[in-house]
């Protein structure tokens, strides 16, 4: 589930329409596990938060972050119009 505000008729060089947005994630994992030499799948529920802005017109740039995860996730999106 994402909600998100995108801030339209902003504009500055090449970046334009920036966005905020939270998260909401349900995903399933496959860990190994060395007791039965199998995958299990492990599920993980986590909130994250994203800012981003629209590049050139068709790419959206974004960071996204989890305040229980480590890292800091960035994507790249090409918008069909």
């Amino acid at each position: 589930m994402q909600f998100f505000k995108l801030f339209t008729d902003t504009e500055f060089w090449i970046f334009n329409d920036p966005v905020v947005g939270v998260f909401y994630t349900e995903e399933t994992n496959p860990t190994f596990d060395s007791k039965t030499f199998s995958l299990v799948d492990k599920k993980e529920n986590y909130l994250s938060y994203q800012i981003g802005t629209k590049i050139f017109e068709n790419f959206l740039i974004e960071a996204i972050h989890s305040p229980t995860k480590p890292e800091l996730t960035f994507a790249i999106a090409y918008l069909l119009k």
